[in-house]
């Protein structure tokens, strides 16, 4: 067994979770989810000065594309090379040696499968990494919330998938492995990032604060939004690579010509999401969604943190998530319950202000350590 062995001392994920099957069952609330893939350019100009630093990537192989930049963080360029290094130290084993071969690349190049996602997830690690390095504090201190993040994404991830009666416990054992393996090579970045973000943000709140932050923001406790988005697609539908050369251009073009049209009093921003919104399903409906509420984890993060931070009526853009350059109009902010502070909800006042400060901290670290995408 290959992935066992890492994080904290050696012992592994299954030596973490216990010897017995019934640990490794869910039992534990779900993985917070972040917009751990939003790529950190906020215009034109940032876009512009990543194809000039950057070649054209196209379609990624390796170890064909090892030397090419695919981000840059506090002023350092990360390389091909240097994502697949982190992916087989800490997460995948051999996954270099299996990338190299035809399989391997067919693989990572499989419709919405992992490189651009990766690439986001390897860029925040850095800069989480740097932000830790500011701090003053030891990298080796993260390894315990690096592995229990690890742990609860790995039971999330088992939810549903307990084993039938009657099968023999090797035989048990030996698929929660295989489970293991694949869930850390295609998830454990993803887990890692969450880590940092565990460490870095401690939740240590005395009760008496802990009410005043739920007094202090009422609405995010039953309360949802309805607002408008128009997409124009500056990453490739299907793969979310970032797009190249003239259709990179023509997607900011389209960008520059849709705040053209949009009134400020964004009166016309249904209309025109209608009609030149990319995202054709929600275009329909003039790219209304209904009932988000602050954390919805359905939709890319930045979509609700900038819809919460609009009034009603407001409208702005462009904001970038994994998708493409997203227009963003808030209609209504509806509280559709109350809830009062006691012991039975104070733990959702204190998950909830954790999450907040977590993606607080994730955006502000982009901006801080300067993160920028090329893929």
């Amino acid at each position: 067994m290959r992935l066992v062995r890492y994080y904290v001392g050696g012992t592994g994920l299954l030596g973490l979770i216990g010897p017995g099957m019934k640990s490794l069952l869910p039992k534990t609330s779900p993985l917070l989810v972040l917009a751990l893939a939003l790529p950190a350019q906020r215009d034109g100009a940032a876009v512009a000065e990543a194809g000039a630093q950057a070649t054209e990537l196209g379609e990624l192989r390796y170890p064909r594309d090892k030397d090419r930049v695919i981000a840059e963080v506090a002023g350092k360029r990360l390389t091909v090379e240097d994502m697949v290094q982190h992916l087989d130290q800490r997460h995948a084993p051999g996954f270099g040696e299996y990338l190299a071969t035809e399989a391997g690349n067919l693989y990572f190049q499989a419709p919405q499968r992992f490189g651009a996602d990766w690439v986001r997830q390897y860029a925040d690690i850095e800069a989480l990494k740097a932000e830790a390095r500011s701090r003053e504090v030891s990298l080796n201190d993260a390894d315990p919330a690096l592995s229990d993040a690890l742990k609860r994404g790995f039971e999330v991830y088992l939810q549903g998938a307990s084993p039938a009666q009657g099968i023999n416990p090797e035989e048990t054992r030996k698929v929660l492995a295989y489970r293991l393996e694949r869930f850390q090579q295609e998830s454990g970045m993803k887990t890692e990032v969450q880590g940092w973000l565990d460490f870095l943000v401690t939740d240590d709140l005395p009760d008496g604060a802990l009410r005043t932050y739920m007094r202090a923001n009422a609405r995010k406790f039953g309360g949802v939004v309805t607002f408008s988005q128009i997409l124009v697609q500056n990453r490739d539908p299907v793969t979310l690579r970032l797009l190249e050369g003239d259709a990179r251009a023509k997607a900011w073009e389209k960008v520059a010509d849709i705040k053209a049209r949009l009134k400020d009093d964004g009166s016309n921003f249904e209309d025109v999401a209608g009609r030149y919104s990319e995202d054709r399903k929600t275009a329909q409906r003039g790219g209304v969604f209904r009932n988000v509420s602050r954390f919805d984890t359905r939709l890319p993060a930045i979509l609700c943190r900038t819809a919460w931070e609009l009034k009603d009526g407001e409208w702005t853009g462009p904001v970038e998530s994994a998708y493409g350059l997203h227009f963003i109009k808030r209609i209504t902010l509806e509280q559709q319950r109350f809830i009062l502070y006691s012991d039975q909800t104070k733990p959702i006042v204190r998950e909830t202000r954790r999450k907040q400060l977590q993606e607080d901290l994730l955006y502000a670290v982009r901006d801080r350590f300067s993160v920028k995408l090329f893929y």
